[in-house]
């Protein structure tokens, strides 16, 4: 039977289509392949020239453009500070020609470069398993302006990034993302991550849409193609070594001062007296605030600079309680303008009004507002809920998951986009209590978002309509008490995961999958473990998303959860179906082992005075959560909270004025618990930076599967199931060990301990008496001259002595107790 005219046509129609895409190919065969240096080589076909440039072992870039469009160049900003070309032989490439490619062989990886047509791929050198490879040429398309990569991906690979996406996912795989300013979308970024050890960062401005199916297909609005290829030269198909690569190449995420991490308000507060009306008002209910921030969310932000400064002028001779900081919104054509800086404030932090900016604009304005204000004074700036940033903005501001609504969709929306921002290089993330908008689910969805968002990198409560803390009144303000100053208390956490970003790029926020990658295809078929997350390595966080008091299909990874609130251990692998979470509970689950630190306020505080932290000299709680046969390290990071002296001013070498401390425990043999306080270590040359304390009291809050029954030091045990463990007054300078018995190893009666200070080194030592573990501690014997008596107490517990004692450096040197390694490093 003879085809129908419509028949005919569309044969017609699908030869001509087919001629045409034959035409296409046979236009993108190489025509030229030329090695400039042996870092950089051109491509040329028919209609394209291309630069191939092998910067550092885990940075390529590839740059493609028509031959009658000249490349744009404007993308720069994006890039920190380009990384110069590694001419070592870790990044040496070795060039062989056959008759269908070139390939361009590394110490991990092969680059193979098909002729006919051009086509781009990457191999692992050893085992030749395909690490990254096109289906296709990259299509050019003058007439849509559009460029777009298609890539072939492993049915078992998944995928990450985009910047922050609110379509309720973590892994992207098998899902369309929007690479635009959009209402699922506030601060995208062209960037997507897989576990083949590869990532792709589009160098541009313009907006897009990622197709993460079995076919990748990465399309930009622009007609030329500019990507930077990230590799894992670890081969350990998992996230951490393309963050630290990203996040080096467009700039590390910025420390903003303490201050940022404790509680923070921001609204339109055009009028001063109501600005500071509500500060007196968290103190008058003993609610923490750390900074608020005036004029955001207004019709308009000031719109002068002498505007800005008069409204802070006004604040400044009414409120003199510099515990709380005072920051401004600004508007985006004033952020750029770089006279930022002779606004006087008693802070530096900052909210942008960024209506009507670009990607571009936008990132320039918050780059601008950094260097105007550090470049002219010692403090640092600190750029809060940034919307419509882009990649690179993580260097200089706080981004936002943009304006939400306050309701039980929109906190299950929000636990997996916060985690989003964290895999696409945005550590420092913000989504408002409650979202900024009225909602209608009420003062309990208004508690249970408060409740996840403490343990968010910041807090803050945005909008006027019932979002503050006592606005729907009691029981509700005394549960929002509790977990602000829960906040409060975690701030030494939170800003030593916050530095650790900045080192690695790595989120403070984790999904499972980033802190357990086994977990990767898991989370693809079992969408539930979205709503979870890790506050660094140590802490769980299953937030409550639904108008109810049974939390659902909780996961817990392999090894020994503490409940944070019970004491009750947990062992994994395994779901818990229903949680038993009442309206003042968010299921926290710690994992062994562990060590957290927390302030608590000092002991001498008069009743009913609201606490205001001193982060540097308040007591110290550090909670271990500790089983049978581990040892644990934690590395707690502080500087002086407020200025730049932490950076350092060399380009190579660290002189930063901050300092460490480590904290270790030891439970590796079965009838003791070692806890180790190691002496402050300053890394300018010793130089106490300001306002380091000189001595701190500690306590130790112990969480173990094993009965204790004594200690070196004063000791009670809680209702919770803890042990805690007062330590008083040690010196930065010293060390200071507790000893812990558990239930297999009580002393002998009559059997003696004591405390000894070697030099300026505090070593707590206990010498048992009795005969029979006479044999363990004869070398320590050997050593101790003499021994303090530890006196007796209730329950065994025993007080310290801080007495001198001279001539036992050797002692300490050969401590049987002293740790000297660890088996997990953790921050």
């Amino acid at each position: 039977m003879p085809p129908s005219a419509a028949g005919t046509a569309r044969i017609l129609f699908c030869l001509a289509a087919c001629a045409s895409s034959v035409a296409a190919i046979a236009a993108s065969n190489i025509v030229s392949f030329i090695e400039l240096t042996p870092h950089i080589f051109t491509i040329t076909t028919q209609t394209t020239t291309s630069t191939l440039s092998l910067i550092q072992p885990d940075i390529i870039r590839l740059q493609t453009s028509l031959k009658q469009f000249p490349p744009n160049s404007a993308t720069s900003a994006i890039i920190d500070n380009p990384p110069p070309f590694d001419s070592t032989d870790d990044n040496e490439y070795e060039l062989s020609e056959t008759s269908t490619s070139y390939t361009l062989t590394g110490p991990v990886f092969a680059i193979i470069i098909n002729k006919n047509p051009f086509k781009f791929g990457i191999h692992e050198k050893n085992n030749g398993q395909v690490v990254l490879q096109e289906l296709w040429p990259t299509d050019i398309d003058p007439a849509t302006a559009t460029t777009t990569q298609y890539l072939i991906q492993q049915s078992d690979v998944q995928n990450y990034g985009g910047g922050i996406q609110t379509n309720g996912y973590i892994n992207q795989r098998n899902k369309t993302l929007q690479i635009a300013h959009t209402s699922t979308s506030s601060n995208p970024s062209p960037i997507f991550y897989t576990t083949s050890n590869y990532a792709i960062l589009r160098n541009t401005f313009s907006p897009g849409i990622y197709k993460l199916q079995s076919t990748i297909a990465a399309q930009h609005n622009e007609s030329q193609y500019d990507a930077y290829i990230l590799l894992d030269t670890t081969t350990s198909h998992s996230l951490p070594p393309l963050l630290n690569t990203y996040t080096r190449l467009t700039g590390r995420s910025f420390l903003p001062p303490m201050a940022a991490f404790g509680v923070g308000d921001s609204d339109c507060y055009q009028d001063p007296a109501e600005l500071v009306a509500t500060i007196e008002k968290y103190s008058n209910l003993d609610l923490p605030l750390h900074y608020i921030i005036g004029h955001d969310g207004c019709a308009s932000a000031p719109s002068t600079l002498s505007t800005l400064a008069s409204y802070l002028q006004t604040i400044n001779s009414t409120y003199h309680n510099t515990t709380t900081k005072v920051g401004i919104t600004q508007p985006l054509s004033e952020a750029l303008s770089g006279f930022l800086h002779l606004i006087p404030s008693t802070t530096n932090i900052r909210r942008i009004d960024t209506t009507n900016g670009t990607f571009q604009t936008v990132l320039q304005a918050c780059d601008a507002i950094q260097d105007s204000i550090e470049s002219h004074k010692s403090h640092r700036a600190a750029v809060i809920g940034v919307k419509g940033g882009w990649a690179g903005i993580q260097r200089c501001g706080v981004v936002s998951t943009g304006v939400q609504t306050g309701s039980w969709e929109n906190i299950k929306e929000q636990i997996p986009a916060i985690q989003t921002a964290g895999l696409s290089g945005f550590s420092m993330v913000v989504s408002d209590v409650d979202g900024i908008n009225m909602g209608t689910d009420g003062p309990e969805a208004y508690i249970r978002d408060l409740q996840f968002k403490v343990f968010t990198p910041i807090l803050s409560i945005r909008g006027s309509n019932h979002k503050r803390p006592w606005s729907y009144g009691e029981p509700f303000t005394t549960v929002a008490r509790k977990y602000l100053k829960l906040r409060q208390s975690l701030m030494p956490h939170l800003y030593t995961l916050a530095r650790e970003s900045t080192k690695t790029g790595g989120p403070m926020v984790r999904p499972m999958s980033y802190e357990f990658p086994e977990l990767a295809p898991f989370s693809q078929q079992t969408p539930t473990i979205q709503y979870q997350f890790m506050s660094g390595r140590s802490l769980l966080i299953a937030p409550v998303y639904t108008n109810s008091t049974l939390r659902e299909n909780i996961y817990l990874p392999n090894g020994t959860w503490f409940d944070f609130w019970s004491g009750s251990t947990l062992q994994g692998p395994k779901t818990l179906p229903a949680y038993h979470a009442a309206l003042d509970t968010i299921p926290i689950f710690a994992r062994s082992p562990s060590i957290i630190p927390q302030l608590i306020a000092p002991s001498s505080l008069p009743k009913n005075t609201p606490y205001i932290p001193n982060p540097l000299q308040d007591p110290l709680q550090l909670s271990v959560f500790i089983s049978k046969g581990q040892m644990h390290h934690y590395t707690l990071y502080q500087d002086d909270l407020t200025t730049q002296a932490f950076k350092s001013s060399k380009p190579v070498g660290d002189d930063g004025s901050y300092s460490t401390q480590d904290f270790t425990v030891d439970y590796s043999m079965a009838a003791h618990i070692y806890i180790t306080i190691h002496p402050v270590q300053y890394n300018n040359e010793d130089e106490p930076f300001t306002g380091a304390a000189e001595s701190r009291k500690y306590t130790i809050q112990l969480y173990t599967t094993e009965n204790i029954i004594k200690s070196n030091f004063k000791y009670a045990k809680t209702a919770q199931g803890s042990t805690v463990i007062q330590v008083e007054n040690i010196a930065s300078t010293q060390e200071a060990m507790v000893v812990i018995w558990l239930t297999d190893s009580a002393p002998a009666p009559g059997a003696g301990g004591g405390v000894k200070v070697v030099g300026a080194v505090l070593v707590v030592v206990i010498l048992l008496g009795a005969i029979l573990l006479c044999a363990f501690f004869d070398k320590a014997k050997e050593k101790v001259a003499a021994v303090t008596s530890l006196g007796g107490g209730k329950n065994g517990a025993g007080a310290a002595s801080s007495e001198m004692t001279q001539g036992t450096a050797a002692a300490a040197a050969n401590n049987p107790y002293k740790i000297l390694g660890d088996e997990e490093e953790g921050i």
